[in-house]
């Protein structure tokens, strides 16, 4: 990123862990990069939504449920 739009950018400011950057807003991103953090922000959750929303999720394992629960979800109607 920083080559791509040449940004001087330290990486001191950003000694965090992935939760806590995908928790920056764009004011934090423009606190630690007054000249670029704009830029940062937005480039960052282009590329953070498709990681985070078009993962492949893992598929249940229907060989474990009961042939209760296996009604349930092929009908939609739930027993006690």
């Amino acid at each position: 990123m920083t080559s791509t739009y040449d940004l001087e950018v330290s990486p001191a400011k950003f000694d965090m862990n992935g939760k806590a950057l995908c928790l920056m807003n764009m004011e934090m991103f423009v606190k630690r990069v007054p000249t670029g953090g704009k830029l940062m922000y937005r480039d960052f959750r282009l590329r953070l939504y498709p990681a985070v929303f078009f993962q492949e999720k893992p598929k249940p394992d229907y060989s474990k449920l009961t042939p209760l629960e296996m009604l349930a979800l092929t009908t939609g109607k739930y027993f006690s």
